[in-house]
């Protein structure tokens, strides 16, 4: 909050509108930018700040941007209460198939900011990966780029066959070899090189020499191997193309040339969590559930094996009959009653979690959503209710993957 305060003092609102609903007395709540009204509040009402060692802050940004805090902002109304939610979900759930915001990884934050102008916090490392992918070498979206930078300094970038002229790195040596060298490095990193083996001077200027001697180039002070042909054919530009998949092979160090490519074209954002393919996702923590109960087992195991995005329906079906387990299970371990209906039974289980600090107060202010609000999405327990019994209602995995991220601590909470 101290941060987004600052920054809309300094800077203003972003131009993402706050989505609100009308209410009584010409009054209107909230639905989406609770803490960019919060901040605005504050920024025109210091004294409503509940926190002494915050509120000096706040009257000393007031003070020194006072022109720049807007009294009135303007907004996106609806009563529409499907429509809002649709809103809200496209803001918050990532790509969606291309409906919702679509998020950027390190790599393609740097490659915008290079090509429009800005200075990024890859720098060097960014320039290397453009110009590398201007020879034609694959760079995946998700190249880690700040490991990259760690160790490009310019002692380092003159032993890789650069130079920084006029802020641009430019070659120093043959472009054929630089490019072999590149492949190898980014080949490398993209691969099993980690940070830690280039964390000291020493570490990274060990790794240049073996991409220069495994490329035949000569390491100062020995004598050279026989280097490959500086000789290549000249190949005509091609068009932007698709970019392949990740899951291409590493290309060898001393590849045959690649033809030299078009500017990069507008960088594939990385895929949000709902769009995966597995609901529970191969990183995801293993659920504690005991040998005894069979049904609860029987049940991950079989979603596991599911392709959420061809089968959709039957994750969700599953995944509603493991939230109830998973329920059923916490109250018998705690000697809690039955109260009714499984929302219910969610609201009155994830309470006594919070009080018992099972649950943190943010996660249980997300599983009570879930479970009090009712409509036509599957962000909510009542909504998955109806998928079982009703043939107007039919899950998109993007939404499944979305439910599940948000009441995964719920569930995990009831099984430890």
């Amino acid at each position: 909050m101290k941060a987004l305060i600052s920054d809309i003092a300094e800077k203003g609102l972003t131009t993402m509108p706050l989505l609100v609903t009308p209410v009584e007395d010409a009054k209107y709540v909230v639905m989406d930018g609770n803490r960019r009204i919060t901040a605005l509040k504050l920024l025109n009402m210091p004294n409503l700040c509940p926190d002494e060692r915050l509120r000096p802050t706040i009257v000393n940004l007031v003070k020194k941007f006072a022109n720049n805090i807007p009294v009135k902002v303007d907004v996106l109304a609806s009563s529409n209460a499907e429509a809002i939610a649709r809103e809200v979900l496209a803001r918050h759930s990532g790509a969606q198939g291309g409906v919702g915001q679509l998020d950027w990884s390190a790599y393609l934050r740097t490659v915008y900011l290079l090509n429009h102008g800005h200075p990024p916090d890859y720098k060097r490392a960014g320039q290397y990966a453009l110009w590398a992918e201007k020879q034609g070498i694959w760079v995946d979206d998700e190249f880690p780029i700040s490991s990259l930078q760690r160790f490009f300094n310019l002692e380092n970038l003159k032993l890789l066959g650069f130079k920084v002229e006029k802020d641009e790195l430019v070659p120093t040596i043959e472009p054929d070899i630089a490019k072999q060298m590149a492949q190898t490095l980014m080949t490398d990193f993209g691969s099993t090189k980690k940070v830690d083996d280039v964390k000291t001077p020493d570490l990274a200027r060990t790794y240049i020499m073996s991409i220069r001697s495994r490329i035949g180039l000569a390491i100062p002070g020995e004598p050279a191997t026989a280097p490959p042909s500086t000789k290549q054919p000249t190949a005509a530009p091609l068009p932007p193309i698709s970019r392949p998949s990740p899951g291409v092979a590493p290309i060898s160090p001393i590849a045959a040339p690649t033809p030299t490519v078009g500017p990069r074209p507008a960088p594939t954002p990385k895929s949000p969590p709902s769009e995966r393919k597995q609901l529970l996702g191969r990183a995801a923590p293993n659920l504690p559930i005991p040998e005894s109960e069979t049904k609860a087992r029987m049940i991950i195991a079989e979603i596991r094996e599911l392709d959420v995005r061809v089968t959709p329906l039957a994750a969700a079906m599953l995944l509603r009959h493991f939230i109830e387990l998973s329920d059923e299970y916490y109250r018998k371990s705690k000697g809690r009653a039955d109260v009714g209906k499984l929302a219910k039974n969610v609201i009155a289980t994830a309470t006594h979690m919070r009080d018992s600090t099972a649950l943190t107060i943010a996660e249980f202010d997300i599983v009570s959503r879930l479970a009090k609000q009712g409509g036509d999405d599957l962000l909510h327990i009542e909504t998955l209710q109806k998928i079982m019994h009703r043939d107007t209602h039919h899950p998109t995995y993007q939404l499944i993957n979305t439910f599940w991220d948000n009441i995964g601590p719920f569930v995990r909470a009831c099984w430890r």
